[in-house]
């Protein structure tokens, strides 16, 4: 905010700039753009720079706990950080979902004292990717309340990459083929697929054998006969895991107009020289 609109020749005034940290840490620069109506130099441009001094805070903002199976037990810890750390008190910890619980310790948890929020995945959590907010509550008079997110994937004891198909052709063209990877993710479990099923006449598969009861790779096309300008819809590939006997994968299939204006290949006509 500038100390008046209008500055007199000879002049000076003042510029009031205010920055809100917020969850900024250790250094922090700022553009300020000043515009007058002076001929010479109608714009200057004014950095702001400030050490933010970190008070309290949880380390990560984020959690990602990728990909994981079924069943098993997996943690992540936050650790407070700031010139306040050991005099805020971490009152309360709760999760927005239902697939991880939160604990925290005053005194740290695996003999760290400065890791004192626990993240855990509930084992038997369902299959798929979940992303969740962690609340904490402390009593810090200014971060009296921390979000932090908190995501990943379930997977069972098969997993399928990728988990949707999208197919793209020129119009007129035949549809490219994709592959789908199948594997076990325990390195002690085995399965079979048996089967992929469609709700499409034209779509074709084959499943070929990588390693027997553990990776399979399943090739998805389409007939020469297949002339929609777009269709969505599922494979459901047949296993014989109790848990994943049908597994569903998207597909979209969408053919690309050639554009009126655009020249198609054509042969090229050659000019004679020796008729000039």
């Amino acid at each position: 905010m500038a100390s008046a609109k209008n500055i007199p020749p000879g002049g000076e005034g003042q510029i009031e700039v205010t920055l809100n940290t917020g969850s900024y840490m250790n250094r922090v620069s700022k553009t300020v753009m000043v515009y007058s109506n002076d001929p010479l130099q109608s714009t200057v441009r004014l950095t702001v720079s400030a050490e933010v001094t970190v008070q309290f805070a949880l380390e990560p903002t984020a959690v990602n706990f990728g990909q994981m199976g079924s069943g098993q037990t997996f943690s992540r810890y936050l650790n407070v950080i700031g010139s306040e750390k050991d005099q805020v008190k971490i009152l309360d910890t709760n999760s927005t979902g239902g697939n991880i619980e939160v604990e925290h310790n005053p005194d740290g948890f695996e003999n760290q004292p400065d890791q004192r929020v626990k993240i855990t995945v509930k084992p038997g959590s369902a299959m798929g990717r979940f992303r969740e907010t962690v609340l904490i509550t402390t009593d810090h008079p200014l971060v009296n309340r921390i979000q932090v997110s908190v995501y990943g994937e379930v997977l069972g004891n098969i997993s399928v990459f990728p988990n949707r198909l999208h197919f793209v052709s020129q119009e007129g063209q035949p549809v490219h083929e994709r592959m789908l990877v199948v594997k076990a993710t325990a390195a002690d479990y085995t399965f079979h697929v048996l089967d992929v099923q469609a709700g499409l006449e034209d779509l074709t598969h084959e499943i070929i054998t990588i390693q027997e009861g553990r990776e399979y790779q399943v090739k998805i096309g389409f007939r020469e006969s297949f002339d929609r300008q777009y269709w969505r819809g599922n494979i459901v590939i047949i296993t014989d895991d109790q848990q994943q006997e049908r597994i569903p994968v998207s597909v979209t299939v969408r053919a690309q107009r050639i554009r009126a204006d655009r020249p198609t290949n054509q042969p090229v006509k050659k000019t004679d020289t020796t008729d000039r």
